[in-house]
C-alpha cells in the first residue's frame, strides 16, 4: 500500500533491523511505533477498530521471524476470543503474503520456516494457562486486558509470563480498550506516570483502513444522543479512561457494602446458589442473614473451572456441612441439569432449580439493596465476585436497541455474579422485621409488580398530556 512520508522512516528503521517482511507496508505511523518501540513493557491504549490486533499479529510474526527457533504467545479473554481475534488474522496474513506458515487448528499453534511458533491461548483454560509455567517466550501479548480479573491479570503476568520472559529478555505487551470501572494492571500501567509499561495511544481515528471514520463516530453519536465528553464515547472511541458506574452491570460500593465478618446471631438462614460450567467456571455463592436483620450477606462466594459433576457435589456436600442451608438453587438448564441430577441422585443433595426468569428486573432490585446497604458482601471470602462486578459491563449497543442494558457483555465473567443472583433470589432478609410490630416487606414478587404499575402509570400521565413514549424518550 502507499506510504505517507511519515511512514518511511519507520519502515526503513523496520527493514534495517529484521530485514522486509512484507506485510511491514500495510502497518501505520502508530502501529510502527508500537512494534519497533525497544521497550521490553509496552501496553497499546487503543479505541474500538483501532487495529490493535492486526499490530499484534504483525509483532508477533515479526519477532518470530528475526529470531528463528523461538516461542511467542497471544493470549485473550478466552480461547473463543483468542481463536475469533487472531487466529484468523494469522491465517490471512499467510495467505495474502505466502508466509509459510504451517497450523495446528487443535492446539491453536502458528510454525514458521525457521522452527519459530506462535500459539494462542485463552485465560479460561486454565490447563493451557499453566502450560505457560514451562516455556520461555520471546513474546507475550494479553489482548483485552481491560476485561480480565484484576487478580488473574496480576497473577498471570507475575507468576507465568514475567518469569517465563527472562531466558531470552523477551517482551511483554498489554493491549486493549478502556473498562468501564478504573481498576487492576491495565489501568495502573497506562495511567501511572512511574509505571514500567511505555505506553502507546491510538484511535480509529488514526487508522487509515476506516478512511469513514469519523462521519461513523459522528453517527454513533448521533443515535446515541453522546455529546464528546459521553463517558462511553471516550472510552470506546476516543481509548480514555474514564470511570463510568452507569455502564457497570452491578452498583457494588466497597464502603458502602463491605462488612468484616458473617452474622453470628443465634437465628441464621442460610442459601446456596450454584452457577454451574464445564468450560466455564462453576461458581458458588453462600448468603446469610439473621432474624429481625433485613440486610443479606454474601459471605462466600468462589468459583473453580473444570469440576466434573461428582466433584461439584462433593464441594455442595462440604459446603452443606458447614453451613446447613435452608435452599440449594443452581442453574440446572443444559449441562447444568446433570450436574444437579449428580448432586441429588449420588449426594442425595437437593439443588432446587433456580430462577432465572426476569434477570434484568432482578438485577435491578438487587442494585436497589445494594445502593441501600441492604447487601452486604465479605470482601477476604469473596474475592472474585468483587471482581467481577468491578468490570463486568452491559453489551454496548445503542440506547433505541431492544436489547439496550438488557444483557451483558460477553467479553466479562459473570459466573460468580449469576450463582450470588441465583442465591439473593431465594434469600427472605427483605421480609424480616427489626421490630416485630412492624408490617413486613413486600416480596420480591411484589415489588417487581409495583414496579410495572409505577411504569405503565407514568406512560398513561404522559400519554394523557399528548407525550407518546417516542417524543418522551427522543426529546
Amino acid at each position: 500500500m502507499p506510504q505517507d512520508d511519515d511512514l518511511l522512516p519507520l519502515v526503513a528503521e523496520a527493514e534495517r533491523r529484521w530485514g522486509s517482511p512484507p506485510f511491514m507496508t500495510a502497518l501505520f505511523a502508530e502501529q510502527l511505533a508500537f512494534v519497533l518501540d525497544k521497550a521490553r513493557n509496552k501496553a497499546a491504549l487503543c479505541s474500538r477498530r483501532a487495529g490493535k490486533t492486526w499490530a499484534a499479529c504483525a509483532y508477533l510474526l515479526l519477532s518470530a521471524f528475526r529470531t528463528p527457533g523461538t516461542v511467542s504467545t497471544y493470549i485473550a479473554l478466552t480461547r473463543a476470543s483468542a481463536k475469533r481475534l487472531l487466529w484468523e488474522e494469522l491465517i490471512r496474513f499467510d495467505h495474502r503474503y505466502s508466509l509459510g506458515l504451517t497450523f495446528n487448528h487443535s492446539e491453536l499453534t502458528a510454525r514458521l520456516p525457521n522452527g519459530s511458533s506462535i500459539f494462542l491461548v485463552g485465560a479460561d483454560d486454565a490447563a493451557t494457562i499453566e502450560r505457560l509455567r514451562g516455556g520461555k517466550y520471546l513474546l507475550a501479548i494479553i489482548d483485552e486486558a481491560a476485561s480480565f480479573r484484576p487478580s488473574v491479570l496480576e497473577s498471570l503476568v507475575r507468576e507465568i509470563l514475567r518469569p517465563a520472559l527472562i531466558d531470552l529478555r523477551g517482551t511483554l505487551c498489554l493491549i486493549g480498550t478502556p473498562g468501564a470501572a478504573c481498576v487492576g494492571l491495565f489501568h495502573d500501567a497506562t495511567t501511572d506516570p512511574a509505571s514500567p509499561f511505555a505506553l502507546h495511544h491510538w484511535t480509529v481515528l488514526e487508522n487509515p483502513h476506516v478512511p469513514h471514520a469519523r462521519e461513523e463516530l459522528d453517527s454513533e453519536k448521533k443515535a446515541n444522543h453522546w455529546d464528546d465528553n459521553h463517558p462511553i464515547y471516550r472510552r470506546e472511541w476516543l481509548g480514555e479512561w474514564v470511570r463510568d458506574t452507569g455502564s457497570l452491570v452491578y452498583q457494588f460500593d466497597a464502603a458502602r457494602n463491605s462488612v468484616g465478618a458473617p452474622p453470628r446471631g443465634p437465628t441464621i438462614s442460610t442459601v446456596l446458589g450454584i452457577d454451574y460450567g464445564v468450560v466455564d467456571s462453576t461458581a458458588f455463592a453462600v448468603w446469610a442473614w439473621e432474624a429481625h436483620a433485613r440486610t443479606a450477606v454474601l459471605i462466600e462466594c468462589w468459583g473453580q473451572s473444570g469440576l466434573t459433576p461428582s466433584e461439584a457435589a462433593r464441594i455442595t456436600l462440604e459446603l452443606n456441612a458447614r453451613y446447613h442451608f435452608n435452599r440449594i438453587v443452581g442453574d440446572v438448564g443444559g449441562l447444568g441439569k446433570g450436574f444437579a441430577e449428580e448432586a441429588r441422585q449420588r449426594f442425595a443433595v437437593p439443588v432446587m432449580p433456580a430462577q432465572k426468569t426476569n434477570k434484568r428486573g432482578y438485577i435491578e432490585l438487587f442494585n436497589g439493596d445494594l445502593r441501600a446497604g441492604l447487601i452486604r458482601v465479605v470482601p477476604d471470602k469473596c474475592k472474585q465476585w468483587i471482581e467481577e462486578a468491578q468490570i463486568c459491563q452491559w453489551d454496548d449497543v445503542p440506547k433505541d436497541h431492544p436489547q439496550y442494558h438488557q444483557r451483558e457483555d460477553p467479553r466479562f465473567d459473570n459466573h460468580c455474579l449469576d450463582a450470588a443472583l441465583y442465591g439473593w433470589r431465594e434469600c427472605k432478609a427483605f421480609a424480616e422485621d427489626a421490630d416485630p410490630g412492624l408490617e413486613p416487606e413486600p416480596s420480591i414478587e411484589e415489588r417487581l409488580r409495583q414496579q410495572h404499575l409505577d411504569r405503565w402509570e407514568r406512560k398513561r400521565e404522559a400519554d394523557e398530556q399528548g407525550q407518546d413514549w417516542f417524543s418522551r424518550r427522543f426529546g
